[in-house]
Formats: C-alpha cells, structure tokens, sequence
C-alpha cells in the first residue's frame, strides 16, 4: 500500500477506506513455460483472497486457488465438478503482492498462450472465503458463519475433497436465483442457500451434501448500496449484484453509480453462459460504426476468449445492447479503481519511442496500463490518438474525421499499449494513465442536436481542459479551456485563435453541462478530461513579455511534457517532452495540430524545477494570451 493509502486507512479523523486496487485485480500475461511471479498489489498472504486464473486463446477451464486450499498447487477448475486437484506447475503460492506460478501448466502459463488473472482479496463489504463441512450425520440446514460484515449477495459453494457441483446463489435486492456455476441452463430448484445475515448463512446439505465431514469451499460476495466503506473518505460503493431485463428495441442501461472495470453476467431465463467481460482485455465505450465492443470470456466453459458487442461502458454503469427481447440477466460488476490521487507522475504518464520490430510487445513500453495515448513521428505525420474505450481505433487529432482503424492499437498490457505489428520507426508515445484529479477519459452518446446535456464523468474535481471529438462522424476536436481567470474554447486541430467558452457550463467534480449544439444526436464521442493536479500536473494560462519568463507548475524536478497554444490570435498547439529534449539549449517541438515534421532549431523552452521556460516571441510574444498543460 502506498504512504498516501496508508494515511487514508488508518485516519480514523479522515474515515479512509481501502482502495479498490488493494482489493481486486485483472492482471493480463503472456505464458513463458516457467516458474513466475505475478505481482499485482493484492495481499494475499497476509490478508487471503482469491486467484482465477484463464487461458484467453485456447480451450481451457479456469483455475483458482486460494490460501484457504492450500499451498503447493492445490486448485479448484471453474467449469469442472472434479474436486480440488494438485498442479505444482498452476498456482502454488501467494505472496504480499500477488501470487506464483510454478510452470508450464497449460491452465496458467504455456508459453504459447496469453491468460488473465483476476484476484479477489479478503475485505469487508467486498469478499469473503470460508471453509465448510457437512457436521451432521443426516442431510438439512446447517449454520456456517462468515465474515464480509454485510448480507452476500452472491455465494458460490463448491466441494472440494470430492467431486460436486458449483452452487450459485445471487439476490438482487428483490428475488433470490438459483443457478448451477458450472451450467448453461436457466434458474435452478436448487436451495443450497437460505437465511443469509451479516454474519451466517444457512447451507441446505439436501442439495450440496455428501455425507457427514464432506468439505467444502464457499465464496461470498457483497452489494453495496451507498454503505461501501471504500476510497479516500471510507464512503465509496466497489461492488454490485442486481439484474435487468434486455428487449429488442432499446438498450438495457445499468445505473451502478460508479463505472465499472469488471462485469460476471448470465441470463436466468434461458441458456447462456457465465460471461466475464473487463476493462483490461476490452470493455469499451459504445460506438455502434465501430463495434469492437467487449471480449468475453466463460466462467462455466472452456471456451477461448471472443469479441463480442454487447457489453459497452458508461461513466456510472453498462449497457447491454438491444437485439434480443425479454431476456433477464444477473451480475455482478466491480468498480475501476483508483480512488485515490497518483502521488508521482511517473505512475500516470510516460513517454516511449518505438523500440523496433524484435522489441516485442507492448508496442510502447509506461511501467502502468495506459488509457490513452497520442502518436506522433518526428519525420511528419497525423498525430493518432487513441484510447482503451476505443480500442482498435484511433482519431488524428490534427483533422475532423471520424475514427479509423488502427490495428496495433490493443491496450490488453500491464505496462504499456500497442500490439508490436507495424513499421513505426521515430514514433513517440506519449501516454496517460486515469486517476482522480488528474486525467480521466469517457465515452458519451449525444442525445440531441441543439438542446444541453448533462454528462457525468470520474475525474474527481472539476476538469480544467476538456476535449471533445466525434467518433462515428465527421466534427472538429470542440476543447474547453479554464486557466483559472478565463474560460474559452479552442479547436486541437486549428490554429485558430480561442474564443469565449460555448462548449461547457455547470462545470463540476462529478459532472459538467455541454451546451446545445455540441453534441448531435445519437452521435458517439470521446471526451478526455484534465485537471491540475499539484505537483503532477498544471493546467494553465499566461501573457507573454516579449523576452523570457518562467512559468510555474508547482513542480521540482521540471516538466517532462509540455503543450502551449496562442489564444488571442492564431497560433500553433506545440508539444515538447523531456525524451527528444528540454534543456537549455534547442528544443525539439512538434505540432498537433500538424502533419509537420520535428523541428529542432528553436530555443523556445528552457527547463525549470518549478515547471518551464519560455523564450522569444512564437510562445512568448509581448501582451499575447498563451494557454497550457504540462506534466511533471
């Protein structure tokens, strides 16, 4: 945990919470035969939890393990009735940080194959393990008591010193449903589950037994409905279980409150599979010219990985898209994390070049997930823009048009984007990770063509620069800008100079209004939002002095990333990074709003510990209005 989490978490004054990403974890991997590490900042063996484990490009059930089970490769296969199985090579250990994997199993790590993790810590009002058996000698109710502090609302029982079915029960807050997590097939008669309290549960051993002493394993679940104890204040909702019904003419919206990274959904009024979508292998913002949509995965199956469109994200939910009528689906979602601010900026925004063809993959190389990046080369090129709520596509941010396809652009890396198949020789990425307060990105549709609407967004408090683009058709790059005395709109791909805001009003931590002729309707857009961030990042404006002046960010160690644009008259949007160079010579600079090549014979920034210099008269001209971003 780091010293900010920490702070937060034990302040009893503050009431600080755990963070979501100290309690939950997609983690995706390539398979390299041997004994690994996976380390993702889940305590599992100081805390306990839980590890699934699945191949994504091939027919294998997914493993899970869990201290409670055991060490040495003791696991238990989603899908399979077997049960528990010992595989040193599958998971056979579980560190302060994560988990090992002691070989070549096919299940976890063939060197063939890509695989995803997901771990569940131990935490409550989020999960909860306990170890059951059957103590009577004749079948019944028996009481079993658990921790998760809150009534569950999803529990799955499994046997483990023999073979046996998964029992799933869920509760929507409305109507208990019964299934089978190793079936296709609808609600079940089955009442493996009754009397479910904050500290008990009832285990109907007329379904699940097998006799006096029969072990077994149970998983608990909780829903929380405005009583999470999670984030920097302890207040935050992490976890949801509820239901909807989908029909043929309109798409089932899902209002969790929060938006979520990682979604277990299943009809219960006709076959289907348990399916997993997430937003690390592709959970996507809506696009319907551009259906990518999700990549699923099946709990109960050994069925590859595919891409499917029915799941899209939104900023407090999901929606299932229309297409087949009168269906009624249970989930169960978990949030995006995290909720608390970056306290580097090394852990929210990298600069990479392409590192060539034998470099492998990523692509582009940040040390976190990226969210979303802008491609440039220096020999002239489009600037590409593009992002994981888009994944597969990019947009040129020094034209109007709609999205195109950009193959490379894959965003499943736990330390980077791009899958290495294209020629990109003196490319550079930069790249942004989302955090509260500092960058958040969302995928919005338009609902009218001239009335305001009210969008909701994650950024935490209240964006400073707001870019705006369609993604299904043609429209220019819309940006409101607040430098903190003045608020306007600019055009990213223009150098036309700024004019007074028109693009949003009401603008605040968890919304903001888009004003009337904005948004056209049923369009598709992304929006990418950012903020000043002390010591992170500064949002910004300034006049000029004709000469040279220092521009303070709050920082110490200088801007690694800096964008300037006049605004009372046209000017180019000029980007310069600490990797092609800002030092106290020339300064390499680029244009985004240009297909120009790298130009390396100016001086026009100087570095700084407090942010940045400026020089002459491009960026600096006498009584001219320059806006900025800069990252540390």
């Amino acid at each position: 945990m780091s010293g900010w989490k920490k702070l937060a978490a034990a302040s009893a004054a503050g009431g600080g919470g755990l963070d979501v990403d100290e309690v939950f974890s997609t983690y995706v991997y390539a398979g390299n035969n041997s004994s690994r590490t996976i380390t993702n900042g889940i305590d599992l063996a100081g805390e306990g939890g839980w590890v699934v484990s699945k191949v994504r490009d091939s027919g294998e059930f997914a493993e899970t393990a869990s201290p409670d089970l055991g060490t040495g490769g003791k696991i238990l296969r989603w899908g399979s009735t077997n049960g528990v199985q010992n595989d040193t090579d599958s998971i056979n250990g579980f560190t302060s940080s994560g988990f090992t994997i002691g070989g070549a199993d096919t299940g976890v790590n063939a060197g063939a194959y890509n695989y995803v993790s997901w771990t569940f810590r131990k935490a409550p009002k989020f999960f909860d393990i306990q170890t059951i058996s059957q103590v009577n000698s004749t079948y019944g109710l028996e009481t079993k008591s658990h921790s998760l502090g809150v009534n569950p609302a999803f529990i799955l029982i499994k046997r483990t010193d023999s073979g046996g079915n998964w029992f799933a029960w869920h509760y929507d807050g409305t109507t208990v449903t019964n299934n089978f997590f190793n079936s296709t097939q609808g609600s079940s008669s089955n009442n493996a589950v009754q009397n479910v309290t904050s500290t008990t549960v009832d285990v109907n051993f007329n379904d699940v037994g097998n006799g006096q002493g029969s072990q077994y394993v149970m998983y608990l679940f909780a829903h929380n409905d405005g009583d999470g104890e999670f984030g920097p204040d302890g207040d935050q909702d992490i976890i949801k279980c509820g239901s909807y019904t989908t029909n043929s003419s309109a798409d089932a919206s899902i209002d969790l409150g929060f938006e979520p990274q990682w979604v277990l959904f299943k009809t219960v009024n006709d076959t289907s599979n348990w399916k997993i979508v997430d937003s690390m292998r592709g959970l996507e913002g809506k696009a319907p010219s551009y259906p990518y949509g999700s990549f699923s995965l099946s709990a109960d199956s050994s069925s590859a990985e595919v891409a499917q469109d029915n799941i899209y994200i939104t900023p407090t939910g999901f929606e299932h898209v229309s297409g087949f009528a009168n269906k009624t689906l249970i989930y169960m979602a978990i949030r995006r994390g995290s909720l608390f601010p970056p306290e580097s900026a090394t852990e929210v925004f990298d600069i990479d070049t392409w590192g060539g063809a034998s470099a492998g993959n990523p692509m582009f190389s940040s040390g976190f997930p990226v969210d979303m990046s802008i491609l440039k080369g220096i020999t002239g090129t489009n600037s590409v823009n593009t992002a994981r709520l888009m994944q597969g596509y990019g947009l040129y941010a020094d034209t109007i048009g709609p999205n195109v396809g950009v193959s490379y652009a894959m965003f499943d890396y736990m330390d980077g984007w791009g899958d290495n198949t294209a020629n990109e020789p003196n490319f550079y990425s930069w790249m942004w990770k989302r955090a509260p307060g500092y960058f958040d990105v969302l995928a919005y549709t338009g609902t009218s063509s001239s009335a305001s609407h009210t969008v909701n967004h994650n950024l935490g408090v209240a964006p400073e620069f707001v870019w705006i683009k369609r993604r299904d058709g043609t429209s220019s790059w819309r940006c409101y800008h607040n430098d903190g005395s003045t608020e306007r709109t600019v055009y990213l791909e223009s150098t036309l100079q700024g004019f007074s805001n028109s693009t949003l009003s009401s603008v605040g931590a968890t919304s903001f209004v888009v004003n009337g002729g904005v948004l056209d309707a049923s369009a598709e857009y992304i929006m990418y939002l950012f903020a000043t961030l002390p010591g992170i990042s500064k949002v910004g404006g300034y006049t000029g002095n004709g000469s040279s002046q220092t521009i303070n960010c709050g920082f110490t160690s200088g801007a690694r990333f800096i964008l300037v644009k006049r605004t009372d008259s046209t000017g180019d949007w000029y980007v310069w990074d600490s990797v092609r160079g800002i030092v106290a010579g020339n300064d390499p600079y680029l244009e985004l709003n240009t297909t120009d090549a790298e130009v390396t014979s100016t001086d026009w920034v100087d570095p700084d510990n407090s942010g940045f210099i400026v020089n002459g008269t491009t960026i600096n001209a006498s009584s001219a209005e320059y806006i900025f971003y800069a990252v540390a």
